[in-house]
């Protein structure tokens, strides 16, 4: 009634003994199976299946297992179907199953799309329980389902999604770049406070649109040449946007800075040419002019820049030789300068 080893002793005609032992095992009922109701493996893998309970398991159908005997075999079934093992002693069999589910995970990523160049966009995917992108260089995240791109060139982004029972599946995502665009304001302006400025700018490609700012003392702020009538030095900046919406900018500088000529010879002499040293101007705001003999005595003094000195002193007739004279000038723009220099006074 249990299991129990039988020996027996074996003596032959020469005094020799050989001695035998035999287990007995005893099974006190039919076979107790020990298998999984279910195994789920990915799709394009194989799998081991592990069974116990009896010293006989026989396994059917035999397609894609190998052995099909044993309580270890190897499963590698495209499709998902039932296997049954019998599993036999000395009382009897009885048959167990395991359903063995196929997964066929797919992992899905984001359309193919064409960016302009340093345009961010979206790359998404779905299926999954973890997410892997590369390159990761130009992604925000690299392990999110959605992440943001910044792609420097055409680039295939993939994604390596695993899913809940540790398959994996690829899928691709291909951002393409449109061509740099490009856009010319034109060359700086430097002139006098009132002139008429063209501006003129050239954008890449055929078509696009043309943005300036700031939208103050233009003809036009949505045309490529607008006429600008600045009271004071401004830089514009054009936007420009090619025909597939990718933007350029560009800048140019309309510049009324202070401007001012001061001769260094005057001959007041009497006659109808050069007797008043004048200085020359433009864009000025405030002027202040000081003149100086060599002994540092202050000679003339104006405020008006359309007011010279006629070489004289205290209504006497200064004589020839070298003056100095120190300028102060504020532009229209607030811009300060002082300039010294020296006149040659000659009869």
């Amino acid at each position: 009634t249990e299991d129990m080893d039988f020996s027996v002793l074996i003596t032959i005609s020469n005094g020799c003994e050989v001695e035998e032992t035999m287990h007995i095992k005893v099974y006190q009922d039919v076979p107790v199976p020990v298998l999984e109701d279910s195994v789920f493996f990915c799709y394009g893998e194989s799998i081991d299946v592990h069974a116990s309970g009896a010293d006989d398991i026989e396994w059917f159908p035999t397609n894609h297992i190998s052995p099909n005997t044993g309580g270890i075999v190897e499963i590698s079934t495209s499709t998902s179907q039932w296997y049954y093992a019998d599993f036999t002693n000395a009382c009897g069999t009885v048959r167990d199953s395991v359903y063995l589910s196929v997964i066929q995970f797919e992992a899905l990523a984001g359309s193919d799309t064409t960016v302009c160049p340093g345009e961010q966009v979206l790359l998404w995917a779905e299926g999954g329980e973890t997410y892997t992108w590369y390159p990761a260089q130009t992604v925000a995240s690299s392990t999110s389902s959605h992440t943001i791109a910044t792609p420097f060139e055409s680039t295939i982004y993939s994604v390596m999604v695993v899913d809940e029972y540790g398959c994996e599946d690829e899928a691709e995502v291909k951002v393409d770049l449109f061509p740099f665009p490009y856009v010319n304001a034109g060359s700086d302006f430097f002139g006098f406070v009132g002139d008429e400025v063209q501006l003129n700018a050239t954008g890449s490609g055929i078509g696009g649109s043309y943005n300036w700012s700031p939208d103050l003392h233009l003809s036009c702020s949505e045309c490529p040449n607008p006429m600008v009538f600045a009271p004071n030095t401004t830089t514009y900046q054009v936007v420009y946007t090619d025909a597939n919406g990718c933007k350029a900018t560009d800048e140019v500088l309309v510049s009324f800075e202070g401007l001012i000529y001061v001769p260094n010879t005057f001959t007041p002499d009497g006659n109808e040419h050069n007797n008043v040293f004048l200085v020359q101007g433009g864009n000025i705001e405030k002027f202040e002019i000081l003149i100086f003999n060599r002994w540092g005595e202050l000679l003339f003094e104006s405020h008006d820049i359309n007011k010279g000195w006629d070489g004289t002193y205290g209504g006497k007739i200064c004589p020839d030789g070298t003056y100095v004279w120190k300028i102060k000038i504020e532009d229209i723009d607030g811009k300060e300068q002082v300039l010294v220099g020296h006149v040659n006074l000659i009869r």
